[in-house]
């Protein structure tokens, strides 16, 4: 217990004999470890996952510091100029892509037939990163998805607010609601 969810675990564990082994052998040593962990104490297996969760939607952490690593890191004004750009368009993002996912509680708004393959995507690279990593750099083959389904969001906004400007009331409001 006490796990934080995220690719970086509070505590190492211990594997005896750990320098006599290869990367593969040790790899092998820690998936035994975590089976036998979930199969032991499904409760606490489960408690992790909305950590997790949260780990992999929640504002960047890593991408932006990670650009500035190494021998040679960019100016400071530079890095935080950059990480506090990329979190204010991931807030508008994430909020966007939020109003969209509470669009599939309403049936008229729902995605019919070709238009769930994305949301077929996004379930499918949650649920790995649920299973192996919840960080968010493991978001990254989910973006492109998330942001069709935000730009889904703002497009029926722009069509509705152009049908009100034209004065066409009625037709403005069951675009909003379609």
């Amino acid at each position: 217990l006490g796990a934080p969810g995220g690719a970086v675990p509070a505590q190492w564990p211990e594997i005896p004999g750990a320098t006599d082994r290869s990367e593969a052998q040790e790899d092998g040593e820690l998936l035994r470890l975590a089976m036998e962990f979930v199969v032991s104490t499904p409760l606490a297996a489960a408690a992790i996952l909305p950590g997790k969760l949260k780990h992999l939607y929640m504002l960047e952490a890593e991408a932006v510091s990670a650009l500035f690593q190494g021998p040679h890191p960019s100016l400071a004004w530079m890095k935080y100029s950059l990480y506090a750009a990329s979190q204010i368009a991931y807030g508008f993002l994430l909020i966007a892509f939020g109003y969209r996912v509470i669009d599939l509680l309403r049936p008229g708004r729902r995605p019919r037939g070709i238009l769930w393959c994305s949301w077929l995507v996004i379930g499918y690279f949650t649920i790995l990163s649920l299973v192996f990593h919840g960080q968010d750099r493991y978001r990254l083959p989910i973006l492109p998805w998330m942001l069709i389904e935000a730009a889904v969001v703002l497009a029926r906004g722009e069509a509705g607010r152009t049908l009100a400007r034209n004065g066409r009331r009625d037709k403005a409001v069951a675009a909003w609601s379609r």
